[in-house]
């Protein structure tokens, strides 16, 4: 029985992706980018924490589950990375690989995704 729980408990994780990268067009000024960035953000239920030059924050709280990413733009991209993370089962392991809570993956694709959708709607 403690072996079957022991497997099961691992199939709760999955290797971290980060940073996640996608192109932007250039010809969107920074302030727009940002502008977006937070409103997906906000749609998707993170929340923006901190803002300095080409870096959006923000944080997203599920449950007892709490994750953070740096949302960077620049350079006719934008990155987002891992930054912290609270009861997301983060470990390194030996080899380098991290492992994250499987959820982990998907919430930030679904971020990708809005802000992709976000800057699509943008008037240049």
């Amino acid at each position: 029985m403690l072996l079957l729980a022991l497997s099961l408990s691992g199939c709760r994780t999955k290797n971290l992706i980060s940073p996640v990268v996608f192109k932007i067009p250039s010809t969107i000024p920074d302030e727009k980018i940002a502008k977006a960035v937070k409103k997906a953000s906000i749609k998707r239920n993170w929340i923006p924490f901190d803002e300095k030059d080409g870096v959006i924050s923000v944080r997203l709280e599920v449950r007892q589950h709490i994750v953070e990413v740096d949302i960077e733009y620049r350079d006719h991209e934008i990155q987002i990375v891992y930054r912290d993370s609270e009861n997301m089962r983060y470990k390194k392991k030996d080899d380098g690989t991290i492992l994250i809570h499987k959820k982990y993956n998907a919430w930030i694709n679904n971020l990708r995704q809005d802000i992709r959708l976000s800057l699509a709607q943008i008037d240049e």
